[in-house]
C-alpha cells in the first residue's frame, strides 16, 4: 500500500524564500515611504488652504484686516488661533494639547511639548509682518489687505516651529522654536533642552526636505526653507 508523503522545505530553500521577501520589501519600501510622505504633504496643503480661506473670511468681516499674530489682552498673550476660534473661523478642538481636531497640525511635524502635540508650537506660523503683533495694537487701523503690495508673493502662513514668525527669525532663529524646518541657519542653534522636542524638525524640511507656504492671495506653494529668506516675501 502506497502512502502519500509531503515534501518539507529544506533550510536552504527557506533562507532563499526569506532573502527574496527581504529584497522585495527593500525595493517597495522607498515607494511606500514616498507615498506616505506625499499623502502627508497633501493633508498639510489642505490644512493650509482651509486656513487661508478662514483668514480671508475673517478679513472680509473685519474691514480687510487680518487677526493679530499675537497680542496682549487683559494681561494675557493671545495668539491668532484663539482669536480666529472666538470669531467662529476655527474649531476650539483644534487649539488644545493633543487636539481632537488636527486642522492646525502638520502631519509631518515631529515637534511635541511635554510629549504632546499642540498647535502653538511646531506646526503653522503666521507672518507677523503683515499684521500687528504684541505691543503694536494701536497700529491696527494701518494694516488692511488692500495696502499690501503683491499679495501673491507675500507669505501668510507656513510650516513653522512657532505660531508666528517673520523674516528676522528665519535668517537668525532663536530659542529653538523660531524657525522654518530645514533652514540652513537652524544648524548653528543651541536647541531648547526643556519641554520641547524640536531639533530634528528644525533641521529637516517636513515634506521631502521642503515646506508648504500659503500666500496672501490664498495659493499654496512648495519651498526649501532657505528660499524664503527674502525680506520682500514678508514685509508689507
Amino acid at each position: 500500500m502506497k502512502t502519500l508523503s509531503s515534501k518539507s522545505f529544506t533550510l536552504i530553500e527557506l533562507l532563499v524564500v526569506i532573502a527574496i521577501i527581504a529584497i522585495l520589501a527593500s525595493m517597495l519600501l522607498p515607494s511606500l515611504n514616498a507615498a506616505r510622505d506625499s499623502a502627508r504633504r497633501i493633508s498639510c496643503t489642505n490644512n493650509l488652504k482651509q486656513l487661508s480661506l478662514s483668514f480671508i473670511g475673517y478679513s472680509n468681516e473685519n474691514a480687510e484686516r487680518l487677526p493679530p499674530a499675537i497680542i496682549a489682552y487683559n494681561g494675557t498673550n493671545v495668539l491668532w488661533g484663539s482669536i480666529m476660534s472666538d470669531a467662529g473661523y476655527l474649531k476650539t478642538t483644534a487649539l488644545s494639547y493633543s487636539p481632537k481636531s488636527r486642522d492646525l497640525l502638520c502631519p509631518s511635524s515631529t515637534v511635541t511639548d511635554n510629549g504632546r502635540s499642540t498647535y502653538m508650537q511646531g506646526n503653522y506660523g503666521m507672518n507677523a509682518l503683515i499684521t500687528y503683533t504684541l505691543g503694536q495694537s494701536n497700529a491696527m487701523s494701518d494694516y488692511k489687505l488692500s495696502s499690501v503690495k503683491k499679495p501673491s508673493a507675500k507669505v501668510l502662513v507656513l510650516d513653522s516651529g512657532n505660531s508666528y514668525i517673520h523674516y528676522g527669525n528665519i535668517s537668525s532663529p532663536s530659542l529653538g522654536v523660531w524657525y522654518v524646518p530645514g533652514g540652513h541657519n537652524n544648524l548653528s542653534q543651541t536647541w531648547n533642552s526643556g519641554t520641547y522636542n524640536n531639533q530634528s524638525d528644525a533641521w529637516n524640511g517636513r515634506h521631502s526636505r521642503k515646506v508648504n507656504v500659503t500666500f496672501l492671495d490664498g495659493h499654496v506653494d512648495f519651498y526649501q526653507a532657505d528660499q524664503l529668506v527674502v525680506p520682500e516675501m514678508w514685509n508689507r
